[in-house]
């Protein structure tokens, strides 16, 4: 992972996996990001402009685009940072990134849920590996956010497919997302952010 996604190429023989040139391309098309505080108040969610928020906002949502969020818990413990990102689907732009490490796992599903409801109700992709995954997954549940990614599962007691919600992270999905990046930044559509 380390050689792959930060550049330090030496682990897998000196070649790069990413091309640096296309990252720098996909960083300058990057907007300049306002901070913004986000908050869920019952059914509804308030974004304001905030110095200290731990919202970043390329651009906000758009009639006629549809948006997902990548969604990354940690403890909350200042440690390790949870953050989600919201892609716009249709032109793969990175256009905001909810960022903490002070955030306990209920919190930071409240804020999820909030961001996704403020990005026109966004498929929200949680990752579910980890000892905070399930706790954010199910505090987005049980708001009853609509939109979830699902995947499915094999039971061996079953011996059938079952639907499970959220998106683990195993050799065989990560080395997909990994080739799934690299095609968008060598077609030359990637926009990241600047972290």
């Amino acid at each position: 992972r380390e050689a792959r996604v930060h550049g330090r190429y030496s682990i897998i023989g000196g070649r790069n996996f990413y091309s640096a040139a296309a990252i720098e391309s996909a960083r300058k098309r990057c907007e300049k990001a306002k901070r913004y505080s986000i908050r869920l108040t019952g059914q509804q969610q308030e974004v304001s402009e905030s110095d200290t928020g731990d919202l970043e906002i390329r651009r906000g949502p758009a009639s006629g685009h549809r948006y997902v969020i990548g969604v990354d818990s940690s403890g909350g413990i200042r440690r390790d940072f949870s953050v989600a990102q919201v892609w716009d689907r249709d032109d793969k732009a990175c256009v905001a990134t909810l960022r903490s490490n002070s955030l306990q796992p209920d919190q930071f599903s409240d804020k999820v849920v909030a961001l996704g409801r403020y990005y026109k109700y966004a498929l929200l992709v949680p990752e579910t590996n980890g000892e905070h995954g399930g706790s954010v997954l199910a505090g987005i549940r049980a708001r009853h956010y609509p939109h979830i990614y699902q995947r499915q599962e094999w039971d061996k007691v079953r011996m059938e497919y079952r639907d499970e919600y959220g998106f683990r992270t195993t050799s065989r999905t990560r080395s997909r997302i990994f080739d799934s990046v690299k095609k968008w930044l060598s077609d030359d559509t990637a926009v990241f952010s600047e972290q």
